[in-house]
């Protein structure tokens, strides 16, 4: 759902499509965007200026849609296997995680201006006030990321359980 409640946009992997839904008392829909085969669109972000970035997971990009109009503005090329993405409105930067280890980011509009070289199988990115956390999906580990691109913490599902399973007793031993 767009930042500001007007439109919905809904990735169709299987077709290789974007569709776009205008809300309100009746919805409608304004269109669909029609891909390249392969592309595979998943996951997806709105930026502050209303515009929708698609990760194409086999299309190794980004894709740019203006809902208003439901047409393909930009598709950009992230790296071979984009995942997870997310935007950040202080510095109108998106970015991408990457199965194969990227952590790239890009302006809004423009070209990618960073690649940092991460561990192998990232899946979702999030932004947060002054760093990034960056999941991967087999080991289930969550990576804190600074704003050099440096990893500061990692934790496992594992060891983020022993944790609130300590504090747990300790809460309840008091």
């Amino acid at each position: 759902k767009s930042t500001d409640g007007i439109f919905a946009v809904a990735s169709d992997p299987d077709e290789d499509a974007v569709d776009v839904v205008a809300l309100g008392s009746a919805p409608s829909l304004v269109g669909t965007v029609a891909l390249e085969r392969g592309d595979e669109p998943n996951r997806m972000v709105f930026d502050a200026h209303g515009l929708a970035h698609v990760v194409l997971r086999g299309g190794g990009a980004i894709a740019t849609i203006d809902p208003k109009s439901a047409s393909l503005v930009a598709r950009r090329a992230v790296c071979p296997a984009p995942r997870g993405i997310d935007y950040d409105a202080v510095t109108d930067s998106l970015y991408v995680a990457c199965a194969t280890g990227e952590l790239v980011t890009l302006p809004s509009s423009g070209p990618v201006s960073r690649v940092v070289r991460l561990d192998r199988d990232l899946r979702d990115v999030v932004v947060l006030p002054d760093k990034l956390v960056v999941t991967r999906f087999r080991s289930a580990e969550r990576l804190v990321v600074d704003a050099t691109g440096s990893i500061t913490s990692r934790a496992t599902l594992c060891s983020m359980a022993r944790t609130l399973s300590l504090k747990f007793s300790m809460a309840i031993a008091a």
